[in-house]
């Protein structure tokens, strides 16, 4: 589906990035973090964790990955 990419952009910043972040692996190029949370998709909700990484040197997060993953009972 083109521009599916701009929709998960969007409920990503929408329903993701609200929710408290935890403190990832340490990284060579920056500090990590990670948000585990649902995902309201337009058929389903799912559980997702979100790796970001804030480079040495700057102060904005950027996605480095997104996985399927939680506990279930946490939708």
């Amino acid at each position: 589906m083109q521009g599916a990419w701009e929709i998960l952009a969007k409920d990503i910043r929408a329903q993701h990035l609200s929710k408290d972040a935890k403190k990832g692996n340490p990284s060579f190029f920056g500090k990590k973090y990670e948000i585990t949370a649902p995902l309201q998709g337009p058929k389903s909700t799912v559980m997702i964790t979100s790796v970001w990484i804030i480079l040495k040197g700057e102060e904005v997060p950027r996605l480095i990955t997104l996985m399927p993953g939680g506990k279930k009972d946490e939708i």
